[in-house]
């Protein structure tokens, strides 16, 4: 079924699936851990677009990592 123009497509939910995805716990050592969280600072900083929602986003993860 498609939508005519102007019209909203809601997506369909059964009630069975989950609409989202839960939370991830990762099992790293502390040396992964400072790997992944260099990573991600060099992406960070080094991004075309630093208040884009995906930099964001991925400036949140190692206040995260460190708890």
């Amino acid at each position: 079924m498609r939508a005519r123009f102007g019209e909203r497509v809601r997506p369909v939910y059964d009630g069975r699936s989950r609409p989202h995805i839960g939370a991830m716990h990762l099992d790293l050592s502390d040396e992964e851990k400072a790997a992944l969280i260099q990573e991600l600072h060099d992406i960070v900083e080094n991004d075309r677009y630093p208040f884009s929602p995906r930099i964001r986003t991925l400036r949140a993860i190692p206040c995260q990592a460190m708890a």
